[in-house]
């Protein structure tokens, strides 16, 4: 997913649950994939199932939360080319 191929991604999280099973982990890895891929009602069901194994997980209550909040997460580098150009029409 960080090298923007989310599609693979999304097939390997998918495997993943069904080679080792859901777990809690299992499952944020596949919504954190599916969020990626644009899915968010999927990613949001997959994060609930999640939790619902493991309330207490604080990483994925903090995804839960990113992804009700209708935010997707962007690495560093494209949130600093943001800020530049943000600066730079100033």
């Amino acid at each position: 997913m960080a090298l923007g191929d989310v599609e693979p991604a999304l097939s390997h999280a998918k495997r993943t649950c069904e080679l080792e099973g859901e777990s809690a982990r299992t499952l944020a890895v596949l919504a954190t994939a599916l969020l990626a891929a644009g899915k968010r009602d999927e990613a949001t069901s997959a994060i609930d199932r999640s939790l619902e194994l493991d309330a207490t997980d604080e990483p994925n209550r903090a995804l839960a939360e990113r992804i009700r909040a209708g935010r997707t997460r962007t690495n560093t580098l494209t949130r600093l080319r943001d800020i530049f150009t943000r600066i730079r029409r100033r």
